[in-house]
């Protein structure tokens, strides 16, 4: 069963033609209406709404309407011809921030692979110094002179 809110809300969704209300709703609206007479008002009331929304029209616009329109429109600063094949089209702002971030990537690779050719080289007393340490031989002043001890 329909409530009256409910008749009013689908009043609103779908206006007074019932016939193209959803099956189920216009079958339970139709039993509102028998026994409603605040149903049968809003009904009523809602026909005369789309009578008056149907009968209501709009002259079109004069051409001197049209024109002071279009003269309200914002004029363009450059001209589309002008921005093709100009020097701006060249540096762009999608432009430089892509060379930039090209750039930066070729730097750090660059420096990647120089750090990677002259890896750390040790020469002897280093080498003797990590040998010691995982012999577990002591560090004396000796082996700090040449001598190991």
């Amino acid at each position: 069963m329909m409530t009256l809110e409910q008749f009013e809300e689908n009043l609103d969704l779908y206006g007074s033609d019932l016939s193209i209300w959803p099956d189920h709703l216009a079958h339970a609206a139709d039993g509102l209406l028998k026994s409603s007479s605040a149903a049968q008002f809003a009904l009523e009331d809602a026909r005369l709404l789309d009578a008056t929304l149907d009968a209501y029209t709009i002259d079109a616009p004069d051409a001197a309407f049209e024109a002071s329109l279009l003269d309200l429109a914002p004029k363009a600063s450059v001209s589309v011809q002008q921005q093709k094949g100009g020097i701006k089209s060249w540096f762009s702002l999608r432009l430089v921030t892509t060379a930039t971030a090209a750039l930066a990537c070729a730097a750090f690779g660059f420096v990647i692979g120089i750090q990677s050719i002259n890896s750390i080289q040790m020469d002897k007393e280093a080498d003797a110094f990590v040998s010691a340490s995982l012999d577990g031989t002591s560090y004396t002043d000796e082996f700090w002179t040449g001598e190991e001890g």
